[in-house]
């Protein structure tokens, strides 16, 4: 997905390649009464040769990382069963050649493809030279030294295992030397897009009521950013991008002091002056948020069932857990929507789910609270689940408690992760007439989940992974606890009884509304939302109100996204685009920890 950095990363090697072979050469100069004249030549071409071991990495990245990203994007998943279903007829060596004609050659008979590359021009005023690169693709071997071919993992998931030799030769006047990188290897994997790399994403990029949305210099974003509408930009200096930026229109729109304009630039003249560390597109193709994912195939993973009243349901089949967990609501109705508040108990994640019991009038007339323990270590590790049970009456006195422990994990019916699914609110807001709380706690360092809603999901506490770090920034690089939070027909809102300074750590989607805070214009000046994740929402919703750069009341946006989101990690169950992309983790590094050997020969 470094779709721009992978040319950030080819002019940054290549530069400081020629600049290593000028300093040699110049360095050879001003020593060469210590040198005999073969010696110089020598290694000059050494040096020549190596640039281009250099140069072959970063032209190798651009093509997997870029190219093959752009080609295979609008495939189906019937394409790449071609190259590694069950019963494929190609191999992954005829995927890239097909894919990338340009650039790799046809499968030969020892099992290779090849790239050559055409050597850059340098300066270095070395006379009679040349240079030949060439990349070799072969299919990785496992234990045995047998092929390892192309596969699907799970629904819409394929791999592509290869390995890669590059080798290079320098020539000065007549001396020839060949150098190459052995053991190269990566594993390509094409897969959906899931709407969690975004760090910010929007339908239409402006308010639920339609007004524009402003960045400024209070705007910071360091992963993707895409709207299907078009962004609008202030001042200079403006907003701060250290990703690709996308947008559906080609002309963004500038704030110009006070008088808006339309224009198809990435700037407007000295007053309006966002950076883009990658680029900002504009006419990108729009992805389709609402058509392309649907509650009925999230309610279908949970286990959801039609039947039965109102409440708290851990889908079983007596001895173990057959799906996630799922809360029934009488939606019209708001005093009974169910809180979550998540806790942890050694290496052991609790929900702690409440839901009220209302009568035809609204009127609390009892309430149920499960309190879910999840053991990822149990039984061998396949886990177990403990459920306690409390009922209490109108007056909050207890009537009755049970407790049972089932087998497995509530991780849906895929097995993927947590899954908590309701068909109504999750907490209230201040014009539902109720207090619920909403979702507040903390997601325990082994767990992965995602707790989506039809309706409103009201945050009413900080929401806070396990195990963080606040260096160099706040991150959970190297960390495995992960949260998706989704509304599906509503807003994901920061309730009422959210402290200052309010710490958010999961991805949000709100498919039909916003991210926003309640009463954002009356509420006193809270500090910031600091969000560690990302935000995929239909609309941009408002946090706070500002007077120049004084806060008046509500919020600021502290947004830092979750770089883990770029790799293969996402929340489960979290919705995917209809667009296919690849991910090459091995080649998204830098060489020196690429596991390559030099070698001379």
């Amino acid at each position: 997905m470094m779709k721009k950095a992978s040319l950030l990363a080819l002019a940054s090697i290549v530069a400081v390649v020629l600049l290593t072979l000028a300093a040699a050469y110049l360095s050879s100069a001003v020593n060469e009464s210590g040198f005999s004249e073969r010696e110089k030549k020598n290694s000059q071409a050494v040096n020549l040769a190596e640039a281009g071991l250099y140069q072959a990495i970063a032209e190798l990245k651009e093509r997997i990382l870029l190219d093959l990203d752009t080609v295979i994007k609008d495939k189906t998943i019937a394409f790449f069963t071609v190259y590694a279903g069950s019963s494929a007829s190609k191999n992954s060596l005829d995927f890239l050649h097909e894919m990338l004609t340009a650039y790799f050659s046809a499968p030969n008979a020892q099992g290779e493809i090849t790239m050559g590359v055409v050597p850059l021009a340098f300066n270095a005023n070395i006379p009679n030279t040349s240079r030949e690169i060439g990349i070799i693709i072969r299919k990785q071997k496992d234990a045995s030294g047998n092929d390892k071919e192309a596969y699907q993992e799970g629904s819409d998931v394929f791999k592509f295992p290869y390995e890669f030799t590059i080798n290079a030769r320098g020539s000065v006047s007549g001396i020839n030397k060949n150098v190459r990188f052995l053991q190269g290897k990566f594993e390509l994997t094409v897969h959906r897009v899931n709407f969690a790399r975004f760090a910010l994403f929007t339908n239409h990029h402006t308010s639920p009521s339609g007004e524009r949305v402003w960045f400024t210099e209070r705007t910071r974003f360091y992963g993707p950013v895409h709207t299907n509408e078009q962004f609008c930009f202030a001042n200079n200096p403006s907003a701060y991008f250290d990703s690709e930026v996308t947008q559906g229109l080609l002309e963004a729109y500038f704030y110009n002091q006070g008088w808006p304009r339309p224009l198809a630039s990435d700037h407007n003249g000295s007053y309006d002056v966002p950076t883009f560390n990658q680029g900002f597109q504009r006419g990108a193709d729009t992805i389709d948020l609402a058509d392309s994912i649907t509650t009925n195939n999230m309610r279908a993973k949970v286990g959801y069932q039609t039947t039965g009243g109102s409440g708290i349901y851990i889908p079983n089949d007596g001895t173990s857990v057959t799906g996630g967990i799922y809360i029934k609501g009488y939606g019209t109705r708001n005093k009974d929507n169910a809180s979550i508040a998540m806790s942890t108990n050694g290496e052991k994640q609790v929900y702690e789910i409440t839901q009220n019991s209302v009568n035809t009038y609204d009127r609390v007339i009892g309430s149920t609270t499960k309190t879910v323990t999840v053991d990822y270590t149990a039984n061998a590790g396949a886990g177990s689940t403990k459920v306690q049970t409390v009922l209490k009456d109108a007056y909050g006195v207890i009537t009755s408690t049970s407790e049972e422990t089932l087998q497995g994990i509530p991780d849906g019916t895929e097995d993927k992760g947590i899954l908590i699914y309701s068909d109504d609110d999750l907490g209230c807001r201040s014009a539902d007439g109720c207090s619920n709380r909403g979702l507040s706690g903390t997601v325990a360092k082994a767990s992965q989940a995602t707790i989506a809603s039809e309706r409103d999901i009201v945050i009413s506490d900080h929401v806070r992974y396990e195990e963080f770090s606040t260096s160099p920034r706040l991150n959970a690089e190297g960390f495995d606890n992960v949260l998706g939070i989704i509304s599906w027909g509503g807003d994901v809102v920061i309730g009422t009884t959210t402290p200052s300074n309010l710490d958010v750590h999961g991805v949000i989607m709100a498919v039909l509304g916003a991210f926003t805070v309640d009463n954002y214009r009356t509420r006193s000046p809270s500090g910031d939302v600091n969000l560690l994740g990302g935000v995929i929402s239909n609309t941009y919703g408002a946090f706070g109100t500002f007077s120049g750069t004084s806060q008046v009341s509500g919020y600021g946006r502290n947004f830092l996204y979750d770089e883990r989101m770029l790799a293969e990690m996402t929340p489960p169950y979290y919705p995917t685009t209809t667009d296919f992309g690849v991910l090459a983790p091995e080649l998204d590094k830098d060489i020196d920890t690429m596991g390559l050997i030099w070698q001379q020969t």
